[in-house]
């Protein structure tokens, strides 16, 4: 149509149809490339021409044009005189294809048409043979000859009567010239410069008759003014005879033929040539005046990742949940304010130059083509607001025109007459709540049959050429996942095209993809519309958010509200969306000293871009199963070609996340956690205060100052207060967590779907509490730790022995034992003592009405005891003519259980990486709706919600199934810490252990029989009179309990025949000042070792313990009708004290233990809770557990490998229980003054050691997989 015709679309122009008609049969000649995978599209820088690249190995570093021939073709065959042949990818001659072919002289490098083609393109036949193609059949010499091998066969015109035949215009048979100078029509015979029949000037060959047919002999006929194809004053071989395709606009150069734009014409209708077609002036100045293509065709690219790559690498959509999103941010990256960006270059873009003023004129005259390529434009420029061509088109294309409501698609207003680029009166909130789709989405495998639910979401493309053409519509599968397009590599599984598309499926495809592919993707850019599909079979239009969008100097979708208690209604508020998009763009960035620029394929981009990050978000909406229209977000990023090497990689994303508004959860969950904080407060300020009742700040003066002998009440409180918080974080933290795991699991109605993890905001309180949980149970630990290793430990050997002589000391040299410096050593091992000897059998005395000292019991020897041998070593030994073998036996085996726990932890860890990995349960924690599934499951990613969720439920699970076997097994095989209550009662040996200055327990090992050292025949009676219940009691009263919890009264004092009542805990503190003064002397001697005096002077101070703590046992077992009583259950639950507290009492309290595992709170075991008959651990394996438990739960979360989670977790298990082992054992070895090296199984076993060199061969293995 004319410039003033309506606005009707313009059709095509016949050159348009002809070309296209050739590049029609130039697609079917490349098929067969095409099939072996050699060639990709690219369509040609004009309108609708699109054509097939050859795709060329072993690519050099893109740095000049001729570089970015070589993507194209192999530019070194046309100058060495060969053809390239794209199915051999190998230079090859002519003469190969038939001997009289020759190399065609108009072709170049960079001309991809004939590249393309092979030979059929870039070679010829040589003059007077006619060329034919494979395939037909051609006439020389009345000799038909069809050709069947090569792209086609040159067969010479003959010479007729003495005059040479030329070729007809299809090269299908020869012609003669007519020469008849009588005749108007006659030819001036053969010529050799043309290689065919030569006209007279202002004439044109003809060979075929009004019908169609051939004539005899090729004419020349007489063409009007302004229609030969060839120069009116020189002779011509041309056929061309008539208008140009475009008369009204074009007209024939008179000295070459070749149609130009018409200009001075008298009628003021004059053209100027823009974009390869002739525009009026009148239309160039109404488009050029107020929007100049000098500024139209200038592009900054911004975003660059060039020395940058690392910040481009991770999405600004969620990338990282949590705490996990340290390190470059590309949302920050991309802010105009960034600091990072020290290059921003301006691109005089060719692409712009060619298609711009083009596109607008034809615009302006009605041609819906055309607008379309002004919109695509503006796509290119990334819709910033200040740039020329989107200014045309918002400014100028968009005035005087109505805002027009596309009900038949939905929802969303546009512009009448004009493409639907961007949305016209809506605010972005109005957008992304559009809830025009009517599906109800099911979490159901089965949709049962119901024709409005589904549980799949069906997307549309519409697809537009750069020209504006309509390029039809395409199902949405992996359009717009580049990992898929374009080759990309991932460690991780390649998600299926469809998996997304599942409702409530999120997934991310991360993956790194070779440069260069991009560069050939954006060659030939499409421009996509992306629609979803209702019920109804009605399209919807999706929303775009693209990131690099500039509107009044800044960026206003990079939002960065944090809050999650909202939808970030703050930030998206100003948020600009449109409709349309781009994967792949190298042709805007293509320079060039002039437009024509545009149409050379060789042309190198100065910068290229492309999509890096994307996300469809689907919300859902408070109705059941309904969705919100989703919401489709770009983040680009840019190269510089200058800078582009082999093999260069960059990393690209898709995500498709479903959620929903979880403001109602996290308000839900505030208000259990404020209740967490209030019970937590309750708690611990009655467990501070039951340690206020049995722990009094009494002072105690002692020679020396405070020996620190046990830990000091604030911390026990501090300990207290953190143990309290880290047990009711961790089962609210848990509750929290499964909650996700069963409803959205569980669910076919989306009743809730998981929080959004775009910002990755809604997952920071998780990991806070994770982070948080951690630090607690590190701190709890260490206190549990430093507690235990102020237990005092005395064990009262009860075995009657007959002194003897003890040789002379000066005389008979006492062996060394290794004391010295660094040694834990306390002397030499000390014999077990005489009950008779130290505990007096004088009636006890108590005395109600002293004020400051209660006298309880006294005993007998304290003179033995309390001076068993002078300084020299000189006299009698108190502990002679007894065994210390017993002693010795009850310490190892008390050694060998401190580090001992409840749970093994090679079971525990080794069935959690057996369920989770091996039976791949770990897949019910990725982000999905069912806890089995396909290949679409396992290309979800995990939910930090779900992963602790499953992992604390699995191992909640673990431990539990263990304490009921141990507890069953128990029954049957016994129990390790009861077993050793049995030990203390054969040995004949008790064990007192204060943990507290006035609390402890007290496990009673007299032997029934009051004899210890026993022949085998002895002891087998005796315990065969037990086993028919005929023996003596065990237990420290008539019903035979052993254990004991004891509570001493501060100012406990007991009486010793023979001498003055003793202060019980000011002793105990002279006593041990005495050890630590004789370790020091023995310390500070050279050479440090100790002398016969030392060992005299330990022995004496074991022998004083033993006095004090005999004394204080006998006066407990002669007054137990009053001091031994029953504790009831809430007692134990809640760890009541005396009443009043220790500071009240006027007498010891031995509570009852008839568990029999009380004591075992000074062990590793730590304290328990009694449930149905268990024993869960609360103390320091509790805390132990846990601290594996987020071991394992944080390198699962952050590192993403459960063979290591598990491998970490065991490891520090195995670091614990060997740091316990070894303080363990030097505090027992102090406290019960017996040398360490008497103990064995201080160490890690060889079994341990084992588990630890397993677990690292498979983080090793991991590591390097």
């Amino acid at each position: 149509s004319s410039s003033s015709s309506s606005s009707l679309p313009r059709l095509p122009s016949p050159s348009f149809c002809r070309t296209a008609a050739s590049l029609s049969m130039l697609t079917l000649a490349s098929f067969t490339l095409a099939s072996a995978g050699l060639v990709a599209d690219l369509e040609l820088p004009s309108f609708g021409q699109t054509l097939r690249v050859v795709r060329s190995e072993g690519f050099r570093r893109l740095a000049s044009a001729d570089d970015w021939a070589d993507v194209i073709g192999d530019p070194d065959c046309i100058t060495s005189g060969l053809y390239f042949d794209p199915t051999v990818q190998r230079c090859l001659s002519c003469s190969e294809v038939d001997t009289n072919a020759v190399l065609r002289s108009d072709i170049s490098s960079s001309d991809t048409q004939a590249l393309e083609q092979g030979a059929f393109g870039q070679c010829k036949c040589a003059s007077g043979y006619v060329q034919c193609p494979s395939g037909q059949t051609c006439t020389v010499d009345d000799t038909a000859t069809k050709v069947t091998e090569g792209p086609f066969k040159c067969l010479q015109c003959p010479t007729v009567d003495n005059s040479q035949t030329a070729p007809t215009e299809d090269l299908r048979s020869c012609l003669p010239c007519f020469v008849d100078s009588s005749s108007s029509n006659t030819t001036l015979g053969f010529s050799e410069d043309t290689n065919d029949c030569l006209c007279p000037a202002g004439y044109a060959l003809s060979e075929r008759s009004d019908s169609g047919d051939l004539l005899n002999a090729k004419i020349c006929v007489k063409c009007s003014d302004g229609l030969l194809g060839a120069s009116q004053s020189e002779p011509s071989s041309t056929y061309v005879c008539g208008p140009c395709d475009d008369p009204e606009r074009m007209e024939r150069d008179t000295d070459t033929g070749e149609c130009v734009c018409k200009t001075g014409q008298t009628d003021g209708s004059n053209y100027v040539e823009q974009g390869g077609s002739c525009i009026a002036v009148t239309d160039y100045n109404s488009v050029n005046t107020r929007f100049p293509v000098s500024s139209a065709k200038s592009i900054t690219f911004r975003d660059l990742i060039d020395g940058r790559e690392t910040m481009f690498e991770n999405s600004p959509f969620g990338e990282t949940l949590g705490v996990d999103s340290a390190g470059d941010n590309m949302k920050e990256v991309l802010a105009l304010t960034d600091t990072t960006r020290t290059e921003s270059p301006t691109v005089s873009s060719s692409t712009m130059e060619w298609l711009y003023i083009r596109c607008s004129a034809d615009c302006l005259n009605g041609n819906a083509t055309a607008c379309q390529c002004v919109s695509n434009l503006c796509v290119l420029m990334l819709y910033e607001d200040t740039s020329t061509v989107c200014r045309f088109l918002t400014n100028y294309l968009y005035e005087g025109r109505e805002t027009i409501n596309y009900a038949s698609l939905g929802s969303g207003f546009g512009v009448e007459g004009m493409p639907w680029l961007l949305y016209q009166g809506q605010t972005a909130l109005q957008i992304v709540s559009d809830a025009s789709l009517t599906w109800k989405y099911t979490l159901a495998d089965d949709p049962s049959g119901q024709s409005d639910v589904s549980n799949t979401l069906v997307f549309w493309l519409a697809k537009y050429s750069l020209g504006g053409a309509w390029l039809g519509w395409e199902s949405l599968t992996d359009q717009l996942d580049l990992c898929l397009q374009l080759g990309g590599t991932s460690d991780g599984p390649q998600s299926p095209s469809s998996a997304w598309r599942r409702f409530a499926s999120s997934l991310v495809t991360k993956c790194t993809v070779p440069l260069l592919n991009i560069l050939k993707c954006g060659a030939n850019p499409y421009f996509y519309e992306l629609f979803i599909e209702d019920v109804s079979g009605a399209l919807l239009p999706v929303p775009v958010r693209i990131l690099n969008l500039i509107k009044d100097q800044d960026r206003p979708n990079l939002n960065y509200d944090s809050s999650v208690w909202s939808r970030q209604q703050k930030d998206i508020s100003d948020d600009v969306l449109v409709r349309r998009f781009t994967l792949c763009d190298s042709m805007s960035g293509r320079g060039g000293s002039s437009a024509n620029s545009f149409l050379d394929s060789s042309q190198l981009p100065v910068v290229f871009r492309w999509a890096a990050h994307m996300l469809i978000d689907v919300s859902v909406r408070p109705d059941e199963g309904q969705i919100y229209v989703p919401v489709l977000s770009i983040a680009y990023a840019e190269k510089k070609t200058a800078n582009l090497g082999d093999g260069d990689l960059t990393h690209v994303s898709f995500k498709a996340e479903y959620s929903m508004d979880a403001s109602g959860y996290w308000t839900v969950m505030l208000i259990f956690f404020c209740l967490v904080c209030a019970a937590t407060l309750f708690l611990t300020i009655l467990r501070m205060y039951l340690i206020s009742c049995r722990y009094p700040s009494i002072p105690l003066i002692v020679p020396g100052g405070d020996l620190n002998l046990f830990l000091p009440r604030l911390v026990l409180q501090v300990q207290v207060l953190l143990s309290t918080g880290l047990t009711l974080l961790f089962w609210f933290h848990w509750l929290m967590s499964m909650y996700w795991l069963v409803v959205f699991k569980a669910q076919d109605a989306p009743f809730i779907l998981l929080p959004s993890a775009i910002y990755g905001n809604n997952y920071e309180p998780h990991d806070a509490l994770m982070i948080t949980t951690l630090t607690l149970v590190s701190t709890c630990l260490i206190l549990d730790l430093a507690k235990h290793m102020k237990v005092v430990i005395f064990l009262v050997d009860w075995e009657r022995g007959e002194p003897t002589k003890a040789p002379n000391p000066v005389q008979t040299p006492m062996p060394n034992y290794g004391y010295g410096m660094g040694q834990v050593g306390m002397g030499q091992p000390l014999f077990g003592g005489q009950a008779g000897r130290f505990g007096g059998h004088s009636p006890p005395h108590f005395d109600q009405q002293t004020g400051s000292m209660s006298r309880f019991g006294d005993a007998q020897g304290q003179a033995a005891a309390m001076g068993a041998t002078n300084s020299e070593g000189n006299g009698n030994f108190a502990d002679q003519g007894v065994s210390a073998w017993r002693t010795l036996f009850v310490a190892n085996q008390l050694n060998q259980r401190l580090s001992s726990t409840r749970l093994l932890a090679p079971i525990t860890w080794l069935c959690m990486l057996a369920l989770l990995e091996g039976m791949t349960w770990k897949n019910a924690a990725r982000w999905y709706p069912r806890f089995t599934g396909d290949d679409n499951l396992i290309s979800s990613q995990f939910n930090p919600f779900l992963q602790f969720a499953l992992g604390t439920s699995l191992w909640l699970a673990i431990i539990f199934l263990q304490l009921v076997i141990r507890r069953v097994a128990s029954v049957f095989i016994g129990d390790e810490l009861h077993d050793f209550v049995d030990i203390c009662s054969t040995a004949n040996v008790s064990v007192l252990l204060l943990d507290e200055p006035f609390h402890g327990f007290y496990i009673h090992g007299k032997a029934p029989g009051g004899r210890g050292e026993l022949c085998h025949s002895e002891l087998s009676t005796q315990l065969h009179r037990e086993e028919k219940g005929i023996g003596l009691p065990r237990g420290l009263t008539l019903d035979d309990c052993q254990t004991f919890e004891l509570y001493l009264p501060p100012d406990l004092s007991v009486q010793i025949s023979g001498g003055s009542p003793m202060h019980f805990r000011q002793m105990l503190y002279q006593i041990f000042g005495g050890v630590n003064s004789t370790l020091l002397t023995m310390k500070n001697r050279r050479p440090a070792r100790p002398e016969p005096q030392d060992v005299a002077e330990m022995t004496r101070h074991r022998c004083r313990v033993q006095s004090l703590v005999d004394s204080l046992v006998h006066a407990v077992m002669r007054r137990a009708n009053d001091v031994v009583q029953d504790r009831t259950a809430a007692h134990w639950f809640w760890g009541l004290v005396p009443q009043g507290g220790v500071a009240a009492l006027r007498q010891p309290i031995f509570w009852k233990d008839n568990i029999g595992l009380a004591w075992a709170a000074c062990l590793a075991y730590g304290s328990e809770i009694r449930a149905l008959g268990l024993g869960l651990p609360s103390g320091f394996e509790w805390h132990l557990a846990l601290l594996e438990l987020f071991s394992f739960q944080m390198t699962w979360r952050f590192q993403g490998s459960i063979t290591c989670a598990a491998a970490v977790a065991f490891l520090v298990n195995q670091t614990v229980l060997t740091l316990y082992a070894v303080l363990g054992s030097w505090r027992l070895a102090h406290t019960t003054l017996i040398n360490s090296i008497f103990f064995v199984g201080a160490k890690p076993g060889a079994q341990g050691l084992l588990y630890i060199i397993v677990f690292l061969m498979l983080v090793i293995h991991e590591a390097s997989s």
